[in-house]
């Protein structure tokens, strides 16, 4: 009997021609300054002291604030913030610089008046990224915010003598300020994973 053996066909191309025509294409992903801007839109959640005075810095006082934002990333330096924030500001100020929209006439002016407010903080703003690398970025923003006050107290501090006069103010729902604070901002980011 005669065996009968099947020998491969050998081909006459180079082993590694042969090892790349099998193996699957792997794309190496693009450096990021190489890679196509796309839009997007984060979403934030913030909380922080919240420091007010008026005038200057003398008198401040430290209440809160929190809240949430969505931003828009429209070019690759260039984005549009919006949102809203529950604060509590405190602070006090020399009587002088209030300039009630009221008849009322105080027997005798008070000397400081001690603020207690909550409100919320609606901004639009536009931030620009001046310097960016890797994780690492700094930028500026400015924009405006209206106020909604949702609760002011007010208590009056007087000196001795003169007549008595009100010791406290208050309202609720009162006052709307519509794009009526102006803000200004440096910010600092650093990437710490992929969503933080």
């Amino acid at each position: 009997r005669t065996a009968v053996i099947a020998l491969p066909v050998m081909s006459t191309a180079p082993a590694n021609l042969i090892a790349a025509r099998e193996q699957p294409r792997e794309d190496k992903p693009l450096p990021d300054a190489e890679r196509p801007f796309k839009s997007s839109l984060s979403f934030s959640v913030f909380a922080g002291p919240d420091i007010n005075g008026v005038n200057n810095l003398k008198n401040t006082g430290r209440g809160t604030s929190a809240g949430i934002a969505l931003t828009y990333h429209m070019l690759p330096r260039l984005s549009i913030t919006a949102g809203v924030a529950y604060a509590k500001k405190l602070y006090s100020t020399d009587f002088s610089n209030y300039r009630p929209k009221t008849s009322y006439t105080f027997p005798t002016n008070p000397s400081m008046v001690d603020a207690d407010c909550r409100v919320l903080d609606i901004p639009l703003n536009l931030n620009y990224t001046l310097w960016q690398k890797k994780t690492n970025a700094i930028g500026l923003s400015a924009g405006m915010s209206s106020y909604l006050m949702l609760r002011e107290d007010y208590s009056y501090d007087y000196q001795y003598g003169g007549k008595p006069g009100p010791a406290h103010y208050g309202v609720k729902n009162r006052n709307r300020h519509y794009l009526g604070v102006v803000n200004l901002g440096v910010e600092y980011q650093k990437q710490l994973g992929t969503n933080v």
